[in-house]
């Protein structure tokens, strides 16, 4: 399947797609619950350095509260060959 085969109903869809730049087959998905996790588990890692160093606390502080904003991100695509990174509205 090349890129130009790839239409908006296929998009909309949310059906898989290969790499829109190299055309490869191996593509990781990062959903939303990805971009929420990866905020409070970085968010609760800094929480106990901040015992050690302060500012820590802050910027801990700061990562969990952003991690609502995960729901309002777009499910992104990244190829595992050419690290490319896209959206479903990038096509």
């Amino acid at each position: 399947m090349k890129q130009e085969d790839v239409t908006k109903d296929d998009v909309a869809k949310d059906e898989w797609r290969p790499c829109p730049r190299c055309e490869s087959k191996r593509v990781d998905t990062m959903s939303k619950a990805f971009f929420i996790l990866m905020f409070l588990g970085t968010g609760s890692m800094l929480f106990w350095l901040g015992f050690l160093f302060f500012p820590f606390f802050i910027i801990s502080a700061l990562l969990m509260l952003m991690a609502p904003l995960g729901f309002i991100l777009p499910k992104m695509y990244q190829c595992k060959d050419c690290n490319y990174t896209w959206t479903k509205n990038d096509l």
